[in-house]
């Protein structure tokens, strides 16, 4: 069986979907972090770096990907997120 690949709305690479972060937008308009993307709604991935983190918020890549302004502490969650992860 093939592992799931998604692409970092960071720096683009390319990445099994077990080894990145997950920003989810359910129905409701609330973000979700983590998940197994099973989670019903828009979802964007990152890779588990500050660095990716920060790409996305100067590109605006979340907002552009879930179609939704994200608020400032949602990339703080995210980053302690990563920082969890190293």
């Amino acid at each position: 069986m093939k592992t799931p690949v998604r692409t970092c709305a960071g720096c683009g690479k390319r990445r099994p979907k077990h080894e990145m972060i997950r920003v989810g937008l359910d129905r409701d308009g609330e973000f979700l972090l983590g998940g197994a993307g099973k989670v019903p709604g828009r979802g964007v991935y990152l890779c588990p770096d500050g660095r990716c983190v920060e790409a996305a918020r100067r590109r605006g890549s979340l907002q552009r990907s879930l179609g939704a302004g994200v608020p400032g502490e949602l990339f703080g969650e995210i980053e302690r997120l990563c920082e969890e992860r190293e």
